[in-house]
């Protein structure tokens, strides 16, 4: 069975006479993406800390498995876990936690230049991010001249720059209203799964969890509920969602694109589209991320009965390795209607080379 990449072992945390944790388990796989869910004061926030590294538990252990050997996270010195957190861990908070003094390009290289690259390399680094996260041209403005949801971007940017191998996100869309939320966590899903890393998220919001891979719920400080307990080594996200269709940006890692190559999924359980006609039996989609400017989604060729959908009519770029951004114009699929289980393009949004918005 496949190394959990982060798991926790009876962890117990206590505030005074409150009991924040109290013997909270867990494992957690590459590429997965996980929203924990609970009532204020349920120990949410809490867990997500805990499993970072910000909060060290009262009991039990953090175990995150590094490049070289597994890391026994809550017992790192704070030195160590800094570095642990700097060079491995992203973060995305409520209300971005942006420095105000300095640019969007500057906030995104920070994390880099305290890794100790040179300024010119990080702010080149940021720059790509910035770009790739539909931020042209903003690169100079400070956090008091962008929007919400722009500014949630630049968190993005600056918690994907270093190639963080988990992105820690606390109520990433709280603070913004329905329509800048679906911007952001497009964003936030394509830029952190889409690569193959993991995404841990709290969240109050029913539908922002119902596009995560598997939904974790805590009450009194204890796991209630997880939708991925029993999953199946492979498949780390166990079955998907409500609202999660496979290739779908928030889909598990065995369900993502795979470097050089377009991969056809068959579909176990027949998939809906959004006016509740049901897909035809056995039928198959090739899929890959695109990239819009101003999120991420998925382009598909076609839903169509494995036998009706040669690969010669499907036109997928070679040489975009996994992870990295479709810029608008790259020549890819033709364009369609929206294939079963994606909505038709949202009002006065760009449709570029077939990709359905999502």
């Amino acid at each position: 069975m496949t190394q959990p990449l982060l798991s926790a072992h009876n962890l117990v945390k206590s505030y005074g006479t409150t009991q924040a944790l109290d013997g909270v388990s867990l494992a957690i796989g590459a590429g997965e993406s996980v929203a924990i869910m609970g009532a204020s004061g349920s120990g949410k926030t809490t867990l997500l800390h805990t499993l970072a590294g910000i909060i060290t538990p009262d009991g039990g252990q953090v175990v995150f498995q590094g490049p070289a050997s597994p890391v026994e996270v809550s017992a790192l010195s704070e030195t160590d876990r800094s570095r642990l957190r700097r060079e491995s861990f992203g973060f995305v908070f409520q209300q971005g936690l942006l420095i105000p003094e300095l640019t969007a390009v500057e906030n995104v290289a920070v994390p880099l230049m305290l890794s100790g690259y040179p300024r010119r390399e990080a702010e080149a680094r940021a720059q790509h991010w910035l770009q790739a996260l539909g931020l042209a041209g903003m690169e100079a403005r400070r956090p008091g001249e962008l929007s919400g949801g722009q500014a949630q971007r630049v968190a993005i940017a600056r918690a994907q720059v270093t190639g963080a191998t988990v992105v820690f996100a606390d109520e990433p869309t709280g603070a913004l209203d329905s329509h800048t939320s679906v911007d952001v966590l497009n964003a936030l899903l394509g830029s952190t799964v889409s690569q193959g890393h993991t995404l841990v998220m709290v969240t109050h919001d029913e539908g922002v969890a119902a596009r995560c891979s598997r939904v974790i719920r805590v009450r009194d400080g204890r796991i209630v509920s997880d939708s991925g307990a029993a999953a199946a080594p492979g498949n780390p996200g166990g079955h998907l969602n409500a609202g999660v269709q496979a290739g779908h940006p928030g889909a598990p890692q065995s369900q993502q694109y795979t470097q050089q190559t377009h991969q056809t999924q068959q579909f176990t359980q027949n998939p809906y589209d959004p006016q509740g006609q049901q897909a035809p039996s056995g039928a198959q989609r090739e899929v890959r991320p695109m990239f819009y400017g101003d999120g991420w989604g998925v382009a598909s060729a076609a839903t169509l009965p494995a036998d009706e959908m040669p690969a010669s009519q499907i036109q997928v770029p070679a040489n975009v390795p996994r992870g990295y951004p479709l810029q608008p114009g790259t020549s890819g699929y033709p364009q369609q209607a929206a294939p079963y289980g994606y909505p038709q393009q949202p009002q006065g949004r760009p449709h570029h080379n077939g990709g359905q918005h999502r």
